[in-house]
């Protein structure tokens, strides 16, 4: 079980971290290329991509979680 909470957090916490991560590094080789030096662009960009895709991803991450707090509630019932 605990294990199972492990990749169930593994995989929330992944998505918008290489999401972001991809968009982060395409728009470091876009400002590179076209010599912006504004930093704020950068983190502005990266905080609504992580953002958008927690909002996106809500909906799998609440059924997840409900899912995986059942099947604790129904362990302990039965070891206890």
């Amino acid at each position: 079980m605990i294990r199972e909470g492990c990749i169930i957090l593994l995989i929330f916490t992944l998505v918008p971290l290489l999401v972001t991560g991809v968009v982060g590094l395409t728009l470091s080789v876009l400002q590179a290329s076209m010599q912006l030096q504004e930093q704020s662009i950068s983190f502005l960009v990266r905080i609504v991509t992580c953002v958008a895709t927690l909002l996106v991803m809500r909906a799998v991450m609440i059924q997840g979680s409900a899912n995986f707090m059942r099947r604790c509630i129904a362990l302990s019932s039965i070891r206890g």
